[in-house]
């Protein structure tokens, strides 16, 4: 406990916590050139340096060593899998090791700024001058913004005339058989109020409401977006479109539980958030020097994501508060007010869908977030959150199932 409390990953943590986290580690001596963990493996193991001297090497043969007493050896050094070096004992060193097999209690206990970001070999982590040549061609690059599908657009204007009416909207969608078949999966989906079955689109459309109908449209059209066919980005793809639609199911469940926004915007929103990482990947698809470096492919997604979800969705002229939610998208500390916004619910949403993961990412406690607070307030604490996520469980996966058909 006592080495637990003067590491400076867990200096935060209250005596509960630390109680917890006591049963989860141990404390190990090592001795110079012992190999902690090699490139490639992926054991559940976080570990953290309390004496001596680490050196990390990434398999493209950079090094980089962490001393006890930097700051940098007061955060966990490890947590990635597979991991991205290999990390050996330059002299003898004690270590805390921690069995982090469940990462849903860390990412709502650890202060945000004791995690060491620890992917060595990402060109995330290299001054621009260092960059691989298809990174640095890439970032000069103007990107073709994505049009969304003809058959949304005429939907979506339809229902924004004042004379508008379900038939009419229906007679539309008509065109294209596959929307009319979610469109109908929806209506009679617990989700969206479903209780007798429909089996036609005007009734799907007059159960749902013109405003939901116009949001589920949008959602259904974006899924055409992610249909991207090169192998070598598809675990890229594949990982996007999860994210996105998990997201999306968060952000309807919180806004039916808050009362506070519309299931179907919010849902909207929630796929939206991410949707500036599509036009890149569609350019590294065009582009093998590039498609064939995730390393630069992902550099260039956390410069550019913001700034290019913000020209994607002004393009397509999606009102002010679904644009703000994907270029506000991890803008963890953002306030701007008291009243929580949709910018708000999408990234509280974001924080709760990497609880459980074995997935790292450089992120806030979600309790901690001034969106949290203002979506749940002060008095849910990591406990009630994992039991908000299980009540709700059933209710996301409807949602995911409907987004990904």
């Amino acid at each position: 406990m006592e080495v637990l409390h003067s590491h400076g990953a867990f200096s935060g943590l209250s005596p509960e916590d630390l109680v917890v986290l006591a049963s989860r580690a141990k404390v190990e001596a090592l001795s110079a050139r012992t190999v902690l963990f090699r490139h490639g493996d992926e054991d559940p193991w976080m570990h953290c340096l309390v004496e001596g001297t680490l050196a990390l090497r990434a398999a493209d043969g950079r090094e980089h060593e962490i001393s006890a007493g930097t700051p940098e050896a007061g955060r966990i050094i490890s947590r990635l899998k597979p991991r991205r070096y290999t990390a050996t004992a330059v002299t003898p060193v004690k270590l805390i090791r921690i069995d982090g097999s469940d990462m849903g209690y860390w990412h709502t206990a650890v202060d945000p700024s004791t995690v060491l970001i620890e992917e060595i070999s990402d060109a995330a982590y290299m001054p621009a001058d260092e960059l691989s040549p298809a990174g640095t061609e890439v970032a000069t690059e103007d990107f073709q913004l994505p049009s969304m599908p003809a058959i949304a657009i005429k939907a979506r204007e339809l229902i924004d005339r004042d004379d508008c009416d379900a038939d009419m909207v229906a007679r539309v969608l008509l065109n294209d058989p596959s929307m009319t078949a979610k469109l109908i999966k929806a209506a009679n989906s617990p989700v969206f109020y479903g209780s007798q079955c429909v089996s036609t689109c005007t009734r799907a459309v007059t159960r749902l409401g013109l405003r939901t109908t116009r949001h589920l449209i949008m959602s259904f059209a974006v899924r055409e977006l992610f249909d991207i066919k090169v192998p070598s980005l598809a675990a890229m793809v594949k990982e996007l479109w999860d994210h996105s639609t998990e997201v999306a199911a968060i952000a309807c469940v919180l806004a039916k539980r808050t009362r506070s926004f519309d299931p179907g915007e919010a849902q909207l929103a929630g796929l939206l958030h991410d949707i500036g990482v599509v036009p890149v990947l569609h350019l590294s698809a065009t582009q093998p020097q590039l498609s064939a470096d995730p390393d630069a492919v992902l550099a260039m997604v956390s410069t550019q994501r913001a700034a290019i979800g913000r020209q994607v969705l002004e393009g397509w002229h999606f009102p002010a508060p679904l644009v703000n939610a994907a270029a506000d998208a991890e803008d963890w500390w953002r306030d701007p007010g008291p009243q929580a916004d949709l910018s708000d619910l999408v990234n509280v949403a974001q924080l709760l869908s990497f609880i459980g993961k074995q997935r790292i990412v450089d992120v806030p406690p979600v309790v901690r977030l001034p969106a949290f607070r203002k979506l749940l307030g002060d008095g849910v604490g990591p406990d009630g959150i994992l039991t908000l996520l299980d009540e709700a469980s059933e209710q996301v996966a409807e949602v995911r199932s409907l987004l990904r058909t």
